[in-house]
Parts: C-alpha cells; structure tokens; sequence
C-alpha cells in the first residue's frame, strides 16, 4: 500500500508573501522565532494569523527569517526560510505586527 505523503520543503518563491509579522511558535521540542506572511484575502482585508493557522488542506507554516532555539533558549540554528508542521506546535505567539 502506497500512502501519499505532503512534501516537506518548499522553496522559498513558492511562499504567499502577505503582511509580515513576527511570531514565536512553541513545540515540545524547540523555540522558533520567524516572520509568518498573512496573505491579503480577496477582498483585499487583512487575514488573521489564526486563519493563516486553521487554513484547511495545509498541514506546514512556512516562516521567513528564522531562528530556532531550544527551550532554555539556547540558539541552535539561523536561516532564511522554514516549514514547521502545524501538528507539532504547541503555542503560537504574536511578538510584532
């Protein structure tokens, strides 16, 4: 039995740019600390960050301008762009809009 799976990267061009705002996202395991894009809706209104969150068929977070830490926050890694895997977080939290 072949069990389709989602792709875990994306390429940074593939990400809808929207408004920045920069959130930090709790697992069990780590820290993050990134730019999250809430893209402009249809009728040009702002969405919210629980909607970006909820969104229906997309099971990663693509963030931009990233740091990732350990809990005791100890800085384990830098970079431009990654994808969290939205069942793995545990808190989302709103540092600037």
């Amino acid at each position: 039995m072949t069990r389709k799976t989602e792709p875990v990267m994306t390429e940074l061009e593939d990400v809808e740019l929207g408004e920045k705002t920069k959130i930090e996202v709790w697992t069990d395991r780590v820290l993050i600390v990134g730019d999250a894009h809430i893209p402009h809706s249809i009728r040009g209104v702002k969405d919210r960050l629980s909607d970006l969150l909820n969104q229906p068929g997309k099971s990663f977070l693509s963030l931009t301008d990233v740091t990732l830490s350990s809990l005791s926050k100890r800085r384990l890694w830098r970079g431009d762009f990654l994808v969290v895997n939205k069942s793995s977080i545990v808190l989302v939290k709103i540092l600037r809009e």
